[in-house]
């Protein structure tokens, strides 16, 4: 769970020194999907979480 966490983090840094915007990454629903984690039983659930994070954030573009 703590790797979710840190991926978040580690991605939402690289995102904001690109130049993506805060206000872009916290129209994402990674915060919910974050915070349901708790409830996952399933170690490929997490690992999917961490996929999921990585993604979204990474794929964002920075607007002008």
């Amino acid at each position: 769970m703590l790797k979710v966490i840190m991926t978040y983090y580690e991605h939402v840094n690289l995102a904001m020194n690109r130049g993506v915007s805060l206000r872009q990454i916290q129209a994402l629903p990674l915060k919910a999907i974050i915070g349901r984690m708790k409830e996952a039983e399933d170690v490929a659930i997490i690992r999917k979480i961490i996929d999921d994070v990585g993604e979204a954030l990474t794929g964002l573009a920075v607007e002008k």
